[in-house]
């Protein structure tokens, strides 16, 4: 139903307008085309997860604007301000970044992974 809506031009659903508005708000990362794209698959295929999705979106969007107020981010820097040193640290600040941006729910564990590299280091 979704999928065939959008197809004839219907963005009247609340994702499609909530995307819609994200977009006009000027996203300006990297990819940002193609997340659209994905976004609207989300939808119409895979409605559970859109809202997480566009939380997605919108933290890529934030960190492209410089925008480190968010708690994993603040987390992150913090752990960077501390001193990593272990081989691969720079890595895995990258991969924690895309955490924050694309995969949430394991930004904790991904950290305290990194905590215990230093740990071991």
């Amino acid at each position: 139903k979704n999928h065939q809506a959008m197809h004839a031009g219907d963005r009247s659903h609340k994702h499609l307008r909530a995307l819609d508005a994200l977009v006009a708000s000027g996203l300006t990362y990297p990819g940002w085309e193609a997340d659209v794209k994905d976004a609207e698959k989300h939808h119409a295929n895979d409605a559970w997860h859109f809202d997480e999705f566009l939380t997605g979106m919108k933290n890529h969007q934030a960190m492209h604007a410089g925008d480190r107020s968010h708690k994993h981010l603040r987390a992150l820097d913090a752990l960077v301000a501390s001193g990593l040193t272990y081989p691969g640290w720079e890595a895995d600040v990258k991969d924690a970044e895309k955490h924050h941006a694309n995969d949430a729910w394991h930004f904790d564990e991904f950290l305290t992974g990194m905590k215990n590299h230093q740990a071991m280091h």
